[in-house]
């Protein structure tokens, strides 16, 4: 006999069955097509695409449009949240070469009655910090102040001046690539090229899960981002060689 207590349990169960598979992103299922895999410059081509998804993106692959070049797949495996400061050899030579924290020092010790500052004790202890990895510019800024306490805002200009900050320099020069949204209803797209080459056209379909609550649920977590949805991509590629007009006679 079904008691009571089995059928809270059974309705339980089977509300963690839901609630688990809302928040699976479903991979969407696309063909995606092009009207011409030749075209000349300036001539328009037809990309056709059959299927759903919540979004499409679409990266032509000529100039500020190439998918590799974008924020998506620049970012990917990198803990953008977190900085990484870091002195690498380069940073160091220069620090040697362009002698201004040699400048400051001895500017500092030509006023200084007590607290002179050995340059080469600095500098000696500047590159053994090389390839030290720190979390934050704070941190980094921190350290290099120990070996020049007298000097505290020449220790923040070194760590800005010849410190690199990975988190920045994965960024690609000129910027992230833009890819265009289309329309979920009728997602369909033509472009003309502008320069002879060999592309490559990405286009990207999404759907994105539901919100993934924290134990406060609905109630205790109305915030959003997009670290709490899960999402299912599918990527589809169409190699495009574009050519010169050709002359007529």
């Amino acid at each position: 006999m079904m008691t009571t207590k089995n059928i809270s349990f059974i309705l339980l169960c089977f509300i963690t069955l839901i609630s688990a598979c809302e928040n699976k992103a479903i991979h969407p299922e696309i063909e995606f097509l092009a009207s011409k895999t030749t075209v000349e410059v300036g001539e328009e081509v037809d990309f056709l695409i059959s299927g759903t998804a919540e979004t499409f993106v679409i990266y032509t692959g000529d100039s500020s449009r190439e998918y590799e070049k974008s924020y998506m797949a620049v970012t990917a495996g990198h803990d953008i949240e977190r900085e990484t400061i870091t002195l690498t050899e380069e940073g160091f030579e220069l620090i040697k070469e362009e002698g201004w924290l040699e400048f400051e020092v001895e500017r500092h010790n030509n006023v200084a009655t007590n607290d002179s500052v050995d340059y080469y004790q600095v500098l000696t202890d500047i590159q053994n910090m090389i390839d030290i990895t720190y979390l934050t510019t704070e941190q980094a800024q921190y350290e290099v102040y120990l070996v020049m306490i007298p000097l505290p805002n020449v220790a923040k200009n070194v760590v800005t001046k010849y410190f690199e900050n990975q988190t920045i320099s994965i960024t690609p020069e000129g910027g992230y690539a833009i890819g265009e949204s289309l329309s979920r209803i009728n997602p369909q797209y033509s472009y003309k090229y502008s320069k002879p080459g060999a592309y490559q056209v990405t286009l990207i379909a999404t759907n994105t899960s539901n919100k993934n609550y924290g134990n406060g649920g609905y109630n205790g977590d109305r915030t959003s981002s997009a670290d709490e949805y899960n999402y299912g991509r599918t990527f589809k590629h169409i190699n495009i060689t574009v050519v010169d007009q050709i002359a007529l006679d």
